[in-house]
């Protein structure tokens, strides 16, 4: 959030075994994993809950919107009224975002959290762009020889 970038939310930044006994859903909406929405029945939050909140911040920083529509507030027997990820599939995301970029953050948001990448696997997916970047230069740093 602003400059300079910080983090701002960990507020449920849980073991796994906390996060297994939780009985109803916590968390941003739109940043939700589906079985983090369904906590309590039939969800069982874990490491790739946290995979698909990566992709989500990293689908809506390169898009500038959403990668699904906002749910509606009704709090009806019908999940999927307030979470559409539950049973929508993401939007696309921009056409100038290279399928080396797209493919891992959507396999984020796979809704089957098996599928989803670790971490380690989502930095080595990204791992050639990062080395095919320009290297900082330090222009007009001199060392001086004493």
């Amino acid at each position: 959030m602003g400059a300079p970038a910080r983090l701002i939310d960990l507020s449920v930044a849980w073991s796994r075994e906390r996060a297994a006994r939780l009985t109803s859903p916590i968390g941003t909406d739109a940043y939700m994993a589906p079985e983090q929405c369904l906590a309590g029945t039939g969800g069982t939050p874990g490491p790739g809950a946290d995979m698909w909140g990566v992709g989500a911040t990293l689908f809506h920083a390169l898009a500038g919107y959403r990668s699904f529509d906002r749910g509606s507030a009704d709090q009806s027997t019908n999940p999927a009224l307030r979470w559409p990820q539950l049973v929508d599939d993401p939007y696309e995301l921009p056409v100038q975002i290279t399928d080396d970029v797209a493919k891992p953050v959507l396999a984020c948001l796979h809704r089957d959290p098996a599928l989803r990448p670790s971490p380690i696997e989502l930095a080595e997916a990204f791992e050639p762009m990062m080395a095919a970047l320009p290297k900082p230069r330090l222009s007009g740093f001199k060392i001086s020889s004493r």
